[in-house]
């Protein structure tokens, strides 16, 4: 009974702290980590052109291709910036699809000093998981960090054919090495 009490006390402080760890992490920061793990989840990746050219693709080529030619054309379009109306945006937020927070920038490998707050990109090819550092600013220590696995998927015949097309006009997968 006494180890059933102690149990609950110790969970219950521990929630405690949760708020205050968040207060730490702007919202539009917030929101972007959340739309890049939307982003590497295996119903985007399905139709994605990034398993259509790499089938066992790693999590560095996946952020390679995320900042190639190829692969910033998917990515989800900016809050606000005139790309989608504003009631297509709120209609992708409602059917769970991201939308990048303005404010934020996306960036890999290492944190960029001149472009304020922004979630940068790295990967554990061992692990095969994608590592999201947020930065509210870049001087600074992340204020969030999320891993997650990068799945394998088979892309969707959409996916083969825009990959396909996107290849013979010359688009790039891949942004580094």
């Amino acid at each position: 009974m006494k180890t059933n009490i102690f149990q609950t006390f110790f969970f219950m402080t521990a929630l405690s702290f949760l708020p205050s760890c968040a207060d730490d992490v702007p919202e539009p920061l917030d929101r972007a980590i959340q739309a890049a793990e939307q982003m590497t989840s295996a119903s985007m990746l399905e139709r994605s052109a990034f398993y259509a050219i790499y089938p066992q693709g790693t999590p560095q080529q996946f952020v390679s291709f995320l900042f190639s030619t190829i692969g910033a054309a998917e990515r989800p379009p900016i809050e606000g910036s005139g790309e989608i109306s504003p009631d297509e945006e709120e209609s992708m937020r409602n059917i769970y699809l991201p939308v990048w927070p303005a404010g934020v920038s996306m960036t890999h490998s290492t944190p960029k000093a001149d472009l304020g707050m922004q979630v940068v990109w790295k990967w554990d090819n061992g692990q095969r998981k994608l590592i999201l550092e947020g930065y509210a600013d870049p001087k600074q220590p992340p204020v969030i960090v999320r891993e997650t696995d990068l799945p394998i998927v088979q892309p969707s015949p959409m996916a083969r054919m825009a990959a396909e097309s996107a290849l013979e006009m010359g688009g790039s997968a891949q942004a580094f090495q």
